[in-house]
């Protein structure tokens, strides 16, 4: 069996998409008070854009795209750039780190809980 590029350009497309889908309805779950302002539109803008600047900070994996997620969601859409604590911004910014090892030291702030207090 032989994938050609256009291929498999579809089938990333369609990932996305469906990745779009669901980290949409995890945040409209887990943050209904943040989201409820937003139109369906809006979000999934919000939610691309995000997943753009994941990718800037090696950040790949599911599990780790949809946490930075919900610190865009939670924080602002500018939370990589101006994060509530400064060490967040070197995490993101150090090289030798990969995507998860960034959101688990990122985790240890335990950003969102915090705020809640």
């Amino acid at each position: 069996m032989i994938i050609y590029k256009d291929q498999l350009k579809e089938l990333s497309v369609h990932m996305r998409k469906k990745f779009i889908k669901i980290a949409h309805v995890q945040l409209r779950e887990k943050f209904p008070e943040l989201t409820k302002n937003q139109n369906d539109e809006l979000l999934n803008q919000r939610i691309e854009k995000a997943i753009d600047n994941a990718t800037k900070y090696k950040i790949h994996k599911r599990e780790d795209v949809i946490n930075f997620l919900e610190l865009i969601i939670f924080f602002g859409d500018d939370f990589d750039i101006r994060p509530p604590k400064p060490a967040i911004r070197k995490i993101l910014l150090t090289g030798n780190f990969s995507g998860t090892e960034k959101m688990n030291r990122i985790a240890k702030y335990d950003l969102i809980n915090k705020k809640t207090e």
